[in-house]
C-alpha cells in the first residue's frame, strides 16, 4: 500500500486501538522508531509517516529495515521494550517543547 498526504487517516485499518491517529491527523502512535506499532509488530509497519523528516533516504532506510524484519533477518525488541522507547521519545519531545 502506498499512501501520500499531509494528515493521517486510516479509516480502513482496525487495530483494536493498538494504533491511533491524533484527532487533528498529525500523529500516528505508538510507533517504535516511527515504524513499528509495538503491539502489532511485525504484522504491521508504517514507512514514511514522520512529518519532521521529509527526505527520501530516511524512508528508504525504513523500508530496508522492514524488509529485513519481515523475513527474520533482523529482530525487534520485545513489545514492552519498544513501548518504553516510544514513551521515552514522547517524554523527551514534550520536555524539549516546554523548555
Amino acid at each position: 500500500m502506498h499512501c501520500t498526504g499531509y494528515d493521517y487517516s486510516f479509516p480502513f485499518l482496525d487495530t483494536g486501538g493498538a494504533v491511533t491517529v491524533d484527532e487533528d491527523g498529525s500523529r500516528v502512535s505508538p510507533l517504535f522508531e516511527h515504524t513499528f506499532p509495538p503491539a502489532l509488530a511485525t504484522g504491521l509497519s508504517f514507512v514514511g509517516v514522520p512529518k519532521k523528516v521529509v527526505v527520501p533516504w530516511f524512508y528508504e532506510a525504513q523500508a530496508r529495515w522492514v524488509a529485513q524484519v519481515l523475513p527474520g533477518q533482523r529482530r525487534l525488541p520485545p513489545a514492552e521494550e519498544m513501548m518504553r522507547s516510544v514513551e521515552e521519545y514522547h517524554r523527551r519531545r514534550a520536555q524539549a517543547i516546554l523548555a
